[in-house]
């Protein structure tokens, strides 16, 4: 049996459910159940992802895991090349207010 297809969805404004913070384009998300019980929401592009125990709380937890690592990468003073990479995906999608 194969494996169900991931659902795409995208993260809005109205997702980032923080204020302090601009979306610049709705960040493109994908959504898949690797095993009954366990999902997994990824920002690949950002190479962003993390589990949940639904859909709905990996996507929730992916919000904050993104938001996090927006804000960790720019309060540093230097970063290597993949987090610096890194940071400008997520500068595509993402600005302070």
């Amino acid at each position: 049996m194969d494996p169900p297809l991931p659902e795409l969805v995208s993260i809005d404004s109205n997702s980032l459910g923080e204020s302090g913070y601009l979306l610049l384009q709705p960040i493109p998300v994908s959504i898949q159940e690797i095993a009954p019980g366990d999902f997994m929401a990824s920002f690949h592009e950002a190479n962003i992802a993390i589990p949940g125990s639904d859909s709905d709380d990996a996507y929730q937890a992916l919000v904050a895991e993104i938001l996090d690592t927006f804000d960790g990468l720019t309060e540093e003073k230097y970063l290597g090349k993949s987090a610096f990479d890194q940071l400008q995906i997520l500068k595509k999608y993402i600005a302070k207010t």
